[in-house]
């Protein structure tokens, strides 16, 4: 006769129970495994989006072994000169020799946002992903340099295989992308535990895996990698192309160029901001200059139907809060909607104009930015069109959300363009008043 629930779950956690390759533990493991399974149950039925980024197994074994390791007064670090190193705070393992590569580890500001690496570095975020149930896996990552402006990027399927080898295939690709592009300071981030363990040495998961051999070979070159485990909210452009390509009819895409899906993440990280632009986000009080090696350009519109006239103005402004360049101009509209997108055009266009590369458009239209990041075209649908088409001439170009606090600068030159009582050489020549909300 079988146990009843009760008494069999009594039987594992008192260590009756038995599990091969790990019956010393069981006791331990058991409760994991459990707990691990109903958070598995719960994003399933509350997360309609939710993808496993990790093997459960593993999950638990991991957690076991470092509960045991604390409990046994010797860390998470390990032993050995790698390990005194992590326990010290040093963070560096692998040779020495200050001729052959350094490899490193950090794990600091696990969970903060994504930023910029050091000057001189380029930073490789890698992700992988397996869809539940067909076991469907992919991987995607990018390349960005210390201005966070983006270097390359791709995506690709990889059969049926579980999530852990999805995240080492990511981590495989980047590094071979960041070495045939010529880049020789690397900072690698990952958000998977068991993937810095693996690369450090540190793990048991996966002996002899050919992928893995590869990457440790990878690491021999004259080159130096940085190895960070970051939170999945650092992680989450990475995440996006992965998952991007899931129903993709194409195995494998690259992007030399900021794809519009990932454009809102994107400028999240570069501004340093984990909100997404929806209903919900909470923009910004106060304008914040860009990261070095951007501009910045604030659009507005002011329209009025008795007299039925409007004008839309475009102010470019660098990191330093400075105006390098602006326009506007009176137009016909038959709503704001229009007039609005007819000033980020004209804010587009004049980037365009000026040879920039790397620009942030500004409007505090939320519908509107929402419908060209998303490419859900609507009443201005042909200007969108010219938008994104302009969009492609830069190197990086990113939409956001602003409040109109944030927008006042290009609200007073539109509203005043409008009535004649602002000079055409105002990028040059600042009235006061405009001066004044700089």
């Amino acid at each position: 006769m079988g146990l009843s629930f009760e008494d069999w779950f009594k039987a594992n956690i008192q260590g009756n129970g038995h599990f091969t390759g790990y019956p010393d533990k069981w006791e331990y493991l058991f409760p994991v495994l459990c707990w691990l399974l109903w958070k598995r149950r719960c994003s399933l039925i509350m997360d309609s989006n939710f993808i496993e980024h990790g093997d459960m197994l593993v999950q638990g074994q991991r957690m076991v072994e470092e509960c045991h390791s604390t409990a046994a007064g010797r860390g998470v670090a390990g032993s050995g000169v790698a390990g005194r190193n992590m326990a010290a705070g040093r963070g560096v393992v692998g040779r020495s020799d200050a001729a052959s590569n350094a490899l490193t580890c950090c794990r600091e500001g696990l969970d903060q946002g994504w930023s910029a690496p050091r000057q001189g570095w380029i930073k490789a975020n890698a992700d992988g992903a397996s869809a539940l149930g067909s076991c469907k896996a992919t991987a995607g990552g990018v390349l960005r340099d210390e201005n966070g402006a983006w270097i390359f990027g791709f995506a690709r399927k990889l059969g049926v295989c579980s999530s852990l080898i999805a995240e080492i295939w990511a981590v495989h690709n980047y590094l071979l992308h960041a070495w045939r592009l010529g880049f020789r300071m690397v900072e690698l981030e990952t958000d998977c535990l068991e993937v810095e363990r693996i690369l450090l040495g540190k793990s048991k998961v996966l002996p002899g895996n050919a992928i893995v051999a590869d990457i440790r070979e990878m690491f021999d070159r004259n080159w130096v990698v940085k190895i960070s485990r970051v939170s999945r909210n650092s992680n989450k452009v990475a995440d996006a192309l992965a998952i991007s390509i899931r129903d993709d009819p194409v195995g494998v895409r690259f992007f030399d160029l900021v794809p519009l899906f990932v454009s809102k993440l994107v400028y999240e990280d570069v501004n340093g901001r984990s909100n997404k632009i929806n209903h919900q986000s909470t923009p910004p009080s106060l304008w914040t200059p860009p990261n070095n090696g951007f501009v910045k350009i604030n659009c507005d519109a002011s329209f009025s139907l008795n007299p039925p006239v409007a004008a839309v103005a475009a102010i470019l402004r660098d990191s330093d809060g400075r105006i390098v360049g602006g326009e506007a101009s009176k137009i016909q509209a038959r709503s704001i909607d229009v007039a609005e997108a007819l000033a980020i055009r004209l804010g587009v266009e004049t980037a365009a104009k000026a040879g920039l590369t790397h620009i942030l458009v500004e409007s505090d239209n939320l519908n509107l930015v929402n419908h060209i990041v998303d490419h859900s075209f609507w009443e201005t649908m042909t200007i969108e069109k010219d938008i994104l088409a302009l969009s492609l001439k830069f190197s990086s170009c990113y939409f956001s959300f602003i409040s109109r606090k944030c927008n006042q600068a290009a609200h007073w030159v539109a509203k005043n363009f409008r009535s004649s009582a602002c000079p055409r050489d105002w990028p040059t020549n600042v009235p006061h008043g405009l001066r004044r909300l700089l």
